[in-house]
């Protein structure tokens, strides 16, 4: 069962498959829903969507919501340290768990933008896509397609 982390402003929850299963949510209009869950309610109007960041800001009343979804590969990825206070150092991208490499969609050289894919790969049976999580260089690949990894091995240089 996927566990995820939505961030709504400042606060966090974590939901798991199930309870996504149990949302009722209805769209009224072009950018108007409305959402029942459990016993509670609520109509709101989405005000901009960014699907590479899985952010939505979301108005509700008078109050408009930062809201963002994170998936367990994503958590665990945001544990690898890579972020924008980083760009320009060498950076090693690691395996997040064990499994298969898929498919490597950088070459050596290629820039690469926040959100960009960077490596499939399968664990439990689930393809997972590591992305970029910020703008970088790719120095070195480490790995190719049908590479079993090991959790905490080096796929790509970064810089």
């Amino acid at each position: 069962m996927a566990l995820y982390k939505i961030r709504i402003g400042a606060f966090e929850y974590e939901v798991s498959d199930e309870d996504i299963k149990m949302l009722d949510i209805s769209k009224l209009g072009q950018a108007q829903y409305h959402l029942i869950y459990q016993n509670l309610s609520l109509q709101g109007e989405r005000v901009h969507i960014s699907e590479s960041e899985r952010t939505l800001e979301l108005r509700v009343g008078e109050s408009v919501y930062q809201c963002a979804i994170v998936s367990e590969l994503e958590q665990m990825i945001s544990g690898l340290n890579l972020t924008k206070g980083d760009a320009g150092k060498d950076q090693n991208l690691k395996a997040p768990m064990a499994g298969l490499i898929l498919h490597v969609h950088v070459d050596p050289g290629q820039k690469v933008s926040k959100g960009d894919k960077l490596v499939t790969l399968e664990a439990m049976k689930m393809e997972n896509i590591i992305r970029a999580q910020a703008d970088a260089q790719v120095e070195d690949v480490l790995v190719k397609s049908g590479v079993k990894v090991d959790k905490g091995n080096v796929l790509l240089r970064l810089k």
